[in-house]
């Protein structure tokens, strides 16, 4: 049961135990059978995700190529063509989100690697420099070395991009976002932080909730709803934990925490 709570659906009770005839083996059958029964319902949820992805992003692809074909053939682009290819490409990041937020639902299966944080977090940077520049405002990071976590550098990519592209996109012109990296009593403890509008405090919990959204005086609306939600499972999934506060003087910081790597 503990295994099956953790993730692992494929749990099952030895068929030594099933099969014995009394309360013990009925309850290790009807165990089975939930088993069974849970396992073919998130097969299926996970197949429903893939089925929905491809078949949405089929007509979008050729919504987009025929609106390519259009602009060549009249040798125009209106606001009107940039409006759909920009909507267009919205729901085509909000269809790849709704699919990589289904796949983070439990811990099984996850990749077991050695993964610097710091090394992770300066190379996030040096991709994502260029829009935070194109946006006016810099990144300043500052970590210490060799902060190492057993886990899947990918799943922990995704994360920290999610929250850090979150920062870039609210940070005012001429302002800092600024990452920090230190090791304290055994765990990695990671911020980032940024000088946007902030969230009021009621709603300081609910930024994590699938499509929520505050309304704020910039009226963005390019995300997809969905990568804070992403940022909060993919570090439980680590056994970590990710929250936001109110930035003194203005602004918003994510607080992660991740279990270090213990390697002795």
């Amino acid at each position: 049961m503990r295994q099956l709570a953790s993730g692992h659906v494929e749990a099952r009770v030895p068929s030594a135990l099933a099969n014995r005839r009394d309360e013990l083996g009925s309850l290790a059958a009807d165990f089975n059978l939930m088993a069974d029964k849970l396992q073919t319902l998130m097969d299926s949820h996970e197949q429903l995700m893939h089925e929905m992805s491809h078949e949405l992003r089929s007509p979008l692809a050729r919504l987009q190529a025929s609106l390519a074909l259009t602009a060549h053939r009249q040798r125009l682009e209106t606001d009107e063509t940039r409006q759909i290819e920009t909507e267009i490409r919205r729901m085509d990041r909000m269809i790849g989100d709704m699919l990589r937020f289904s796949k983070l639902d439990a811990q099984a299966g996850i990749a077991q690697k050695l993964v610097r944080i710091d090394k992770l977090l300066r190379e996030l940077v040096s991709v994502e420099d260029v829009e935070a520049r194109a946006r006016g405002c810099v990144i300043h990071i500052e970590t210490d070395r060799n902060l190492e976590i057993i886990g899947d550098p990918d799943m922990l990519r995704s994360g920290f991009e999610n929250i850090l592209r979150n920062a870039i996109r609210y940070a005012p012109a001429d302002s800092r976002v600024d990452i920090t990296g230190h090791m304290r009593q055994g765990a990695i403890h990671v911020t980032i932080c940024d000088r946007g509008p902030g969230v009021p405090p009621k709603h300081l919990e609910r930024i994590f909730e699938p499509f929520f959204r505050v309304k704020n005086e910039s009226g963005d609306t390019s995300g997809s709803g969905l990568g804070l939600a992403i940022a909060r499972r993919a570090f439980k999934a680590h056994e970590g934990t990710v929250i936001a506060a109110t930035r003194s003087g203005g602004g918003l910081c994510f607080e992660i925490t991740l279990p270090a790597a213990q390697l002795t």
